[in-house]
């Protein structure tokens, strides 16, 4: 099952058929398989990195960026570093569109062969185009949170009262309801909202 292209491949390939499926279909996690590799959170293609000692197979900590990228550039929200959406706006504009037009092709490629994707549409604005946000809710010693999870599991989350990508009438809405559900003072047995969605048209 673990050969290219699973119970659908040959038991057998050539090597050239090897890079072919490295460059076009495998998934991260069989590069990580051959490389050892691990994820790091918070770093771009062209950093030069130091990174803690990790026990995990799948991540490691960052300790600090020793050389940055040549598409690094500033990133104005304060909560980059833990929100998982930041990530994308310390890249370079262009380079984030060129990025994102490879994963959209790479996915696809996955699913249904070989596809050919169009250049990724750019929005006229770096900054405060996103029309839509999804925020998640939940409970914290300091009562009721509104904001972004900071892992794809798990209840820790960072609270978020302005986003930086959103259309400024939808973070100030973020800002609304975040102060509403706390004005409401739910007690510990009130059923929240697992997530909120606010967008504009």
């Amino acid at each position: 099952r673990l050969r290219p292209n699973g119970n659908a491949g040959l038991m057998v390939t050539s090597l050239e058929g090897f890079r072919q499926y490295q460059r076009e279909s495998a998934w991260v996690w069989e590069h990580q398989a051959l490389t050892r590799a691990r994820f790091v959170a918070g770093v771009l293609p062209g950093d030069v990195i130091e990174v803690a000692d990790a026990e995990s197979k799948t991540d490691a900590p960052l300790l600090r960026i020793i050389e940055p990228s040549p598409h690094r550039v500033s990133h104005p929200c304060p909560h980059r570093r833990a929100c998982v959406a930041s990530p994308w706006g310390a890249l370079d504009y262009a380079v984030q569109l060129e990025q994102k037009q490879e994963l959209v092709a790479r996915t696809l490629r996955k699913q249904i062969g070989e596809v050919s994707v169009g250049a990724t549409v750019p929005s006229p604005r770096v900054w405060g185009y996103r029309q839509r946000l999804t925020p998640t809710v939940w409970r914290s010693d300091s009562g009721i949170e509104i904001g972004f999870r900071t892992a794809a599991r798990g209840r820790a989350g960072t609270p978020v009262v302005e986003c930086k990508l959103a259309l400024p009438v939808v973070s100030r809405a973020l800002s609304f309801i975040a102060d509403q559900l706390r004005r409401l003072g739910l007690g510990s047995s009130a059923q929240l909202p697992a997530r909120i969605q606010i967008h504009t048209t």
